[in-house]
């Protein structure tokens, strides 16, 4: 967190303040690079992570099944197998060595830095969130600031790969997974000492106040994504 104020030194004294603020209860900050998908590639680190770290083989077997269910109920309504398997094996073949405890961290960080596999990865997760949005149409469709049919829209600004995730890919990711997310959104117009954190939960675990996975914590900063570490 000192390199984030750091960066900010000589500029916004707000920025200063919330990344103060920030730090009470934040450690440490996971820079995600800035090329669009920052989003996807901070969600999927966060989340392998989140598993390689958990003792709990309910959360591995909850995630292996959800993994799974993308695969052989979501997506085969929308694509044809050929466009996703290949990436779909690639996640599931890292997510099962995470679960086994074949990998440490060394490993995890090796594999989001091989360009090729961590884009697998991104664009699985682009397809996912775009079979959700179209699985779920009408629920989501009064939300989309634009005039255009869903498929239209996912091919605009959900599968391209430079393509910035919004609020609603964030929700719908969410729920997809059955992931939680806790974003701290960081801009100069809010109150100076404080940052603004939105929560992104699965709907069921949204309703009954219960998670079993801890929430990953992102940072957002205008068109930017990277990973928080919350103090424990």
């Amino acid at each position: 967190m000192d390199d984030l104020l750091k960066e900010y030194s000589q500029g916004s004294e707000v920025y200063q303040q919330k990344i103060t603020k920030l730090a009470e209860k934040h450690h440490t900050i996971r820079r995600c690079r800035g090329d669009g998908s920052c989003f996807y590639r901070a969600f999927g680190f966060a989340w392998f992570e989140r598993l390689l770290n958990s003792k709990d083989p309910t959360i591995h077997q909850n995630a292996l099944e959800t993994l799974t269910y993308t695969k052989n109920q979501l997506l085969p309504h929308w694509y044809e197998g050929l466009v996703y398997e290949d990436m779909y094996e690639e996640v599931e073949g890292h997510l099962k060595a995470i679960v086994e405890g074949k990998y440490d961290s060394d490993k995890l960080l090796s594999i989001f830095q091989d360009e090729s596999i961590s884009n697998q990865i991104v664009m699985y997760l682009r397809f996912v969130t775009t079979a959700y949005l179209k699985e779920h149409f009408n629920d989501y469709k009064p939300f989309l600031d634009c005039d255009m049919e869903m498929d239209e829209y996912c091919s605009k600004y959900v599968e391209g790969m430079d393509k910035e995730a919004d609020h609603i890919h964030v929700l719908v990711l969410t729920r997809a997974l059955k992931v939680p997310v806790e974003i701290a959104y960081m801009s100069g117009s809010n109150a100076l000492d404080q940052v603004n954190f939105h929560e992104f939960y699965p709907e069921d675990e949204a309703s009954e106040g219960v998670l079993p996975l801890k929430p990953l914590v992102l940072l957002y900063r205008p068109g930017h994504y990277d990973i928080l570490y919350r103090n424990e």
